[in-house]
């Protein structure tokens, strides 16, 4: 099969963001954990939680993936940190106990999975186009922007 993605140079933001966003952005508040990994394409994927303990995988793809160094930083902090505050008695930490609550504009996708025994499970990926610490002093202080609108976005 032939590769059929566009040399790095030809990606402009605008395509970027038709490939991401298939529908318009939505505020979500998610409380992300130190669960943090790239996938093959350098897209930052983070584990989060929404709804009441619903785990979602959170994804900064492309340009965007580079806002999210400081967020990365932020909850590596909170993970050492703790690590540090516990006890040498106590059991080991478990890495969805801490959390970083932010505020995310984004898009929701959906991603199959095969397991070993060729059943497909469905996972959850909130596609990132800015986010806030949840305690931000000015609430409307977003990181990242947001997606150039689509045609399939505006009213007819």
């Amino acid at each position: 099969m032939r590769k059929q993605r566009r040399p790095i140079k030809e990606v402009t933001p605008e395509y970027e963001d038709r490939g991401l966003f298939k529908s318009p952005p939505t505020r979500l508040d998610v409380n992300l954990v130190p669960k943090i990994w790239k996938n093959t394409r350098g897209d930052v994927l983070i584990r989060g939680h929404v709804f009441d303990g619903v785990a979602i995988e959170v994804l900064f793809a492309g340009r965007r993936a580079k806002t999210a160094t400081k967020l990365i930083e932020a909850i590596r902090f909170l993970w050492t940190r703790a690590n540090q505050m516990q006890k040498p008695d106590s059991p080991p930490l478990e890495v969805d106990s801490i959390v970083y609550p932010v505020v995310i504009n984004g898009s929701w996708r959906v991603r199959f999975e095969t397991d070993r025994a060729n059943w497909q499970t469905r996972h959850y990926q909130l596609v990132v186009a800015q986010w806030r610490p949840k305690d931000a002093q000015d609430p409307d202080a977003m990181v990242g922007e947001m997606p150039k609108v689509p045609r399939s976005f505006q009213q007819s």
